[in-house]
């Protein structure tokens, strides 16, 4: 996340409540609030950050996400043992000049090799860091007025994309902002989440399109 400015841990606090009342706005209402004289730069200052963030979405931490599971080691060595056997049974069909057995069984061997060691990959609402939207979530629900706000994020993935097959868009109070994002970075599936700050049924899957393995 981007990094706050360094006020005091009371400055900190109208910044903070500066940066959620420009970043809602105008979309919701936000009852003015009565600020210290001392406290007016942090609070205008957060006002300021906030409304850049309303228009161009907030950014995250995680833009790349591997949705590739680690490899099954103990599955491997089973696999490695078979074809120890079936490569024997193939060493042993040409040692009798069993050509026929012999090319059966490269065969089958060559359909082991390929189905092996296949990749398997996490659900997206597995792996989707959702660190920075809970940041903006307790934000919103410390606001001297309690608010019902719904946020937007999404990515698009690919499967041919090594190391990250989901790509992650920044965080919006829009949910058409959202999407225009994701479809902008024209991939072949995708996938948009929101949380809200009730907390009201966790992470949610708003949409998705194209294939999700």
């Amino acid at each position: 996340m981007p990094g706050f400015p360094p006020y005091s841990e009371q400055s900190l606090q109208y910044y903070f409540w500066g940066l959620c009342t420009g970043f809602l706005r105008p979309e919701y209402e936000i009852q003015p609030l009565e600020v210290p004289e001392g406290e007016l730069e942090p609070y205008y200052v957060g006002i300021q950050h906030g409304e850049d963030y309303g228009a161009n979405g907030y950014p995250i931490d995680t833009v790349c996400i591997d949705l590739s599971e680690s490899h099954n080691w103990a599955g491997t060595v089973g696999h490695a043992t078979e074809f120890l056997i079936e490569a024997g049974g193939i060493i042993r069909s040409l040692v009798h000049v069993a050509v026929g057995a012999a090319a059966v069984e490269s065969g089958i061997l060559a359909l082991m090799l390929a189905i092996a060691a296949p990749t398997h990959y996490y659900l997206p609402t597995q792996t989707v860091d959702t660190s920075a939207a809970m940041e903006w979530i307790q934000m919103i629900q410390v606001l001297p007025e309690p608010m019902s706000v719904e946020l937007y994020f999404g990515g698009g993935i690919d499967y041919n994309a090594g190391g990250c097959q989901l790509q992650m868009g920044r965080i919006y109070k829009s949910y058409d902002q959202c999407r225009e994002t994701v479809l902008a970075m024209e991939r072949p599936s995708g996938m948009i989440f929101s949380l809200r700050t009730d907390m009201s049924g966790g992470l949610r899957v708003v949409e998705q399109w194209g294939e999700i393995l």
